[in-house]
Protein backbone atom coordinates (compact mmCIF):
# COMPACT_ATOMS: atom_id res chain seq x y z
CA UNK A 1 0.00 0.00 0.00
CA UNK A 2 1.11 3.67 -0.72
CA UNK A 3 -0.21 6.62 0.31
CA UNK A 4 0.11 10.39 -0.64
CA UNK A 5 -1.42 13.38 0.90
CA UNK A 6 -0.78 16.99 -0.83
CA UNK A 7 -2.14 19.90 0.90
CA UNK A 8 -4.30 21.43 -1.44
CA UNK A 9 -5.03 24.64 0.51
CA UNK A 10 -3.23 26.04 3.53
CA UNK A 11 -5.12 29.36 3.78
CA UNK A 12 -8.84 30.68 4.44
CA UNK A 13 -11.70 32.24 3.27
CA UNK A 14 -9.64 35.99 2.70
CA UNK A 15 -8.06 35.85 -0.69
CA UNK A 16 -4.19 36.09 -0.77
CA UNK A 17 -1.85 35.75 -3.20
CA UNK A 18 -0.16 32.61 -1.44
CA UNK A 19 -2.27 30.75 0.06
CA UNK A 20 -5.89 29.05 -1.38
CA UNK A 21 -8.42 28.32 0.74
CA UNK A 22 -8.61 24.97 2.83
CA UNK A 23 -8.52 21.40 1.73
CA UNK A 24 -6.59 18.48 0.76
CA UNK A 25 -5.94 15.21 -1.06
CA UNK A 26 -5.84 11.45 -0.11
CA UNK A 27 -4.06 9.09 -2.95
CA UNK A 28 -4.02 5.47 -1.47
CA UNK A 29 -2.45 2.83 -4.08
CA UNK A 30 -2.78 -0.82 -3.21
CA UNK A 31 -1.58 -2.69 -6.21
CA UNK A 32 -5.05 -3.84 -7.27
CA UNK A 33 -6.05 -0.80 -9.04
CA UNK A 34 -9.70 -1.58 -8.30
CA UNK A 35 -9.08 -0.88 -5.54
CA UNK A 36 -7.41 2.56 -5.35
CA UNK A 37 -8.67 5.53 -3.92
CA UNK A 38 -8.70 9.47 -4.50
CA UNK A 39 -10.29 11.56 -1.80
CA UNK A 40 -10.43 15.18 -1.60
CA UNK A 41 -11.47 16.61 1.75
CA UNK A 42 -12.83 19.89 1.68
CA UNK A 43 -13.69 21.18 -1.74
CA UNK A 44 -13.01 24.77 -1.25
CA UNK A 45 -13.40 26.76 -4.21
CA UNK A 46 -10.72 26.03 -6.77
CA UNK A 47 -9.96 22.95 -5.17
CA UNK A 48 -10.74 20.95 -8.75
CA UNK A 49 -8.05 22.88 -10.57
CA UNK A 50 -5.78 22.48 -7.70
CA UNK A 51 -6.23 19.03 -7.75
CA UNK A 52 -5.58 18.43 -11.70
CA UNK A 53 -2.32 20.89 -11.20
CA UNK A 54 -0.35 18.76 -8.50
CA UNK A 55 -1.82 15.82 -10.79
CA UNK A 56 -4.68 14.08 -9.22
CA UNK A 57 -7.43 14.35 -11.99
CA UNK A 58 -10.93 14.83 -11.24
CA UNK A 59 -11.92 11.77 -12.82
CA UNK A 60 -10.50 9.37 -10.35
CA UNK A 61 -11.94 11.13 -7.47
CA UNK A 62 -13.97 8.34 -5.13
CA UNK A 63 -14.52 10.48 -1.91
CA UNK A 64 -15.25 14.06 -1.37
CA UNK A 65 -15.07 14.36 2.65
CA UNK A 66 -16.38 17.06 4.45
CA UNK A 67 -15.56 18.63 7.70
CA UNK A 68 -18.12 21.59 8.21
CA UNK A 69 -20.47 23.36 6.49
CA UNK A 70 -18.41 26.68 6.19
CA UNK A 71 -18.11 28.09 2.68
CA UNK A 72 -14.43 28.08 2.55
CA UNK A 73 -14.77 24.25 3.21
CA UNK A 74 -17.69 23.42 0.58
CA UNK A 75 -17.54 26.15 -2.45
CA UNK A 76 -16.24 24.09 -5.01
CA UNK A 77 -19.34 21.25 -4.71
CA UNK A 78 -21.53 23.11 -7.09
CA UNK A 79 -18.27 23.19 -9.91
CA UNK A 80 -17.34 19.83 -9.16
CA UNK A 81 -20.62 18.24 -10.15
CA UNK A 82 -20.95 20.40 -13.10
CA UNK A 83 -17.53 19.63 -14.13
CA UNK A 84 -18.56 15.85 -14.01
CA UNK A 85 -21.71 16.46 -15.72
CA UNK A 86 -19.68 16.81 -18.79
CA UNK A 87 -19.70 13.90 -21.35
CA UNK A 88 -15.71 13.47 -20.96
CA UNK A 89 -16.25 12.69 -17.30
CA UNK A 90 -19.60 10.54 -17.88
CA UNK A 91 -18.51 8.12 -20.12
CA UNK A 92 -15.27 7.32 -18.02
CA UNK A 93 -16.16 4.27 -16.35
CA UNK A 94 -16.73 3.92 -12.39
CA UNK A 95 -16.84 0.56 -10.47
CA UNK A 96 -18.98 2.51 -7.92
CA UNK A 97 -20.62 6.36 -7.52
CA UNK A 98 -18.58 9.05 -6.40
CA UNK A 99 -19.11 8.89 -2.50
CA UNK A 100 -19.75 12.29 -0.68
CA UNK A 101 -19.73 12.02 3.21
CA UNK A 102 -20.35 14.92 5.43
CA UNK A 103 -21.86 15.51 8.82
CA UNK A 104 -25.88 16.19 10.16
CA UNK A 105 -27.05 19.02 7.49
CA UNK A 106 -25.19 17.43 4.13
CA UNK A 107 -28.53 16.56 2.72
CA UNK A 108 -29.93 19.69 3.50
CA UNK A 109 -26.87 21.35 1.99
CA UNK A 110 -27.30 19.54 -1.45
CA UNK A 111 -30.82 19.52 -1.62
CA UNK A 112 -30.53 23.55 -1.04
CA UNK A 113 -27.74 23.13 -4.15
CA UNK A 114 -29.74 21.28 -6.59
CA UNK A 115 -32.60 23.30 -5.76
CA UNK A 116 -30.71 26.49 -7.31
CA UNK A 117 -28.96 24.53 -9.68
CA UNK A 118 -31.39 22.17 -11.06
CA UNK A 119 -30.07 19.05 -13.26
CA UNK A 120 -26.93 20.92 -14.74
CA UNK A 121 -25.45 19.66 -10.79
CA UNK A 122 -27.39 16.31 -10.21
CA UNK A 123 -24.90 13.70 -10.90
CA UNK A 124 -28.14 10.67 -10.36
CA UNK A 125 -26.23 7.45 -9.22
CA UNK A 126 -23.35 8.65 -10.41
CA UNK A 127 -22.83 9.86 -6.95
CA UNK A 128 -23.68 8.93 -3.18
CA UNK A 129 -24.18 11.20 -0.36
CA UNK A 130 -23.63 9.70 2.37
CA UNK A 131 -24.52 11.96 5.96
CA UNK A 132 -23.58 10.99 9.27
CA UNK A 133 -26.78 10.72 11.39
CA UNK A 134 -24.71 11.65 14.62
CA UNK A 135 -21.42 13.64 15.39
CA UNK A 136 -18.74 10.74 15.44
CA UNK A 137 -18.66 7.10 14.69
CA UNK A 138 -16.08 5.24 12.26
CA UNK A 139 -16.92 5.28 8.53
CA UNK A 140 -16.13 2.16 6.58
CA UNK A 141 -15.70 2.64 2.87
CA UNK A 142 -16.33 0.45 -0.04
CA UNK A 143 -12.65 -0.26 0.32
CA UNK A 144 -11.92 -2.56 3.61
CA UNK A 145 -8.51 -2.17 3.26
CA UNK A 146 -8.11 0.82 5.64
CA UNK A 147 -10.31 2.80 8.51
CA UNK A 148 -11.53 6.63 8.21
CA UNK A 149 -12.65 7.82 11.55
CA UNK A 150 -14.73 11.27 11.85
CA UNK A 151 -14.06 13.04 15.24
CA UNK A 152 -16.45 15.97 16.62
CA UNK A 153 -14.63 18.65 17.21
CA UNK A 154 -15.73 22.41 18.38
CA UNK A 155 -16.18 24.78 15.53
CA UNK A 156 -19.18 24.90 14.33
CA UNK A 157 -22.25 22.28 14.63
CA UNK A 158 -21.11 19.24 14.02
CA UNK A 159 -17.60 20.40 12.78
CA UNK A 160 -15.43 16.91 12.84
CA UNK A 161 -11.84 15.94 12.21
CA UNK A 162 -10.75 13.09 10.10
CA UNK A 163 -8.68 9.84 11.22
CA UNK A 164 -7.12 7.92 8.41
CA UNK A 165 -5.85 4.43 9.54
CA UNK A 166 -3.89 2.16 6.99
CA UNK A 167 -2.90 -1.33 7.26
CA UNK A 168 0.64 -0.67 7.75
CA UNK A 169 -0.76 1.23 11.42
CA UNK A 170 0.53 4.55 10.14
CA UNK A 171 -2.11 6.91 11.26
CA UNK A 172 -2.95 10.54 9.56
CA UNK A 173 -5.35 13.18 10.99
CA UNK A 174 -7.08 16.09 9.26
CA UNK A 175 -8.51 18.41 11.74
CA UNK A 176 -11.03 20.82 10.04
CA UNK A 177 -11.33 24.40 11.53
CA UNK A 178 -10.98 23.44 15.37
CA UNK A 179 -10.69 25.34 19.09
CA UNK A 180 -8.74 23.69 21.53
CA UNK A 181 -10.81 20.34 22.58
CA UNK A 182 -10.93 16.94 23.65
CA UNK A 183 -12.28 15.76 20.13
CA UNK A 184 -9.13 17.01 18.90
CA UNK A 185 -6.78 15.31 20.84
CA UNK A 186 -9.03 12.15 20.91
CA UNK A 187 -8.55 12.40 17.05
CA UNK A 188 -5.32 13.06 16.53
CA UNK A 189 -4.23 10.21 19.30
CA UNK A 190 -0.64 8.69 18.08
CA UNK A 191 -0.71 9.99 14.81
CA UNK A 192 2.03 9.49 12.59
CA UNK A 193 1.11 13.28 10.77
CA UNK A 194 -1.10 15.27 11.61
CA UNK A 195 -2.64 18.74 9.37
CA UNK A 196 -3.82 21.22 12.38
CA UNK A 197 -5.31 24.43 11.77
CA UNK A 198 -3.50 27.21 13.21
CA UNK A 199 -5.66 30.28 12.16
CA UNK A 200 -4.10 32.83 14.72
CA UNK A 201 -0.80 33.82 15.64
CA UNK A 202 -0.17 33.99 19.21
CA UNK A 203 -1.55 36.34 21.57
CA UNK A 204 -4.67 36.70 18.61
CA UNK A 205 -6.94 34.54 19.98
CA UNK A 206 -10.02 33.52 18.04
CA UNK A 207 -12.83 31.65 19.56
CA UNK A 208 -13.43 28.17 17.20
CA UNK A 209 -9.78 28.38 16.12
CA UNK A 210 -6.37 27.34 17.41
CA UNK A 211 -3.26 29.58 18.35
CA UNK A 212 0.59 27.64 17.98
CA UNK A 213 1.03 27.75 21.88
CA UNK A 214 -2.50 25.89 21.81
CA UNK A 215 -1.23 23.57 18.54
CA UNK A 216 1.72 22.24 20.43
CA UNK A 217 -0.33 21.58 23.28
CA UNK A 218 -2.74 19.46 21.03
CA UNK A 219 0.74 17.31 19.63
CA UNK A 220 2.34 17.16 22.68
CA UNK A 221 -0.98 15.48 24.54
CA UNK A 222 -2.12 13.31 21.47
CA UNK A 223 1.84 12.00 20.97
CA UNK A 224 2.09 13.24 17.42
CA UNK A 225 5.25 12.44 14.96
CA UNK A 226 4.85 15.38 12.88
CA UNK A 227 3.04 18.72 13.00
CA UNK A 228 1.66 20.71 9.74
CA UNK A 229 0.11 23.84 10.65
CA UNK A 230 -2.46 25.29 8.40
CA UNK A 231 -5.73 27.06 7.70
CA UNK A 232 -3.30 30.34 8.11
CA UNK A 233 -5.28 33.66 7.74
CA UNK A 234 -3.03 36.74 6.64
CA UNK A 235 -2.55 37.29 10.17
CA UNK A 236 -0.28 34.35 10.62
CA UNK A 237 2.35 35.77 7.87
CA UNK A 238 5.43 36.96 8.96
CA UNK A 239 4.55 36.01 12.65
CA UNK A 240 6.73 33.09 13.93
CA UNK A 241 4.33 30.16 14.29
CA UNK A 242 6.78 28.20 15.47
CA UNK A 243 8.80 28.83 18.59
CA UNK A 244 5.17 29.30 20.92
CA UNK A 245 4.07 26.00 19.38
CA UNK A 246 7.43 24.25 20.33
CA UNK A 247 7.04 25.56 24.17
CA UNK A 248 4.66 22.47 24.30
CA UNK A 249 5.58 20.48 21.45
CA UNK A 250 9.07 18.38 20.75
CA UNK A 251 8.49 16.58 17.43
CA UNK A 252 9.02 17.59 14.10
CA UNK A 253 6.77 20.89 12.84
CA UNK A 254 6.01 22.13 9.26
CA UNK A 255 4.54 25.72 8.67
CA UNK A 256 1.96 23.86 5.75
CA UNK A 257 2.38 25.59 2.07
CA UNK A 258 0.13 24.70 -0.47
CA UNK A 259 0.95 22.03 -2.96
CA UNK A 260 3.08 20.33 -0.29
CA UNK A 261 3.09 16.40 -0.41
CA UNK A 262 4.05 13.52 2.29
CA UNK A 263 4.77 10.10 1.90
CA UNK A 264 2.91 7.30 4.08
Amino acid sequence: MKARITLLGSGTAVPTLKRNSPGLVVKVEFGDLSQNVQILIDPSAGSSQRLVRQGYPVEDLTHVLITHFHPDHTGDLVPLFFALKNPRFEKVGRSAPLQIHGPPGLNQLIKGLRGVYGHWIDLGDRVAIIERQAPGGELYFSNPLFKITAVQVEHSENSCAYRFQFPSGKIFVYSGDTDYCQGIIDASQNADLLFLECAFPEGEKKSGHLTPSEAGKVANTANVSKLVLTHLYPECEGKDLISPCREHYSGSVIVGEDGLSFDL
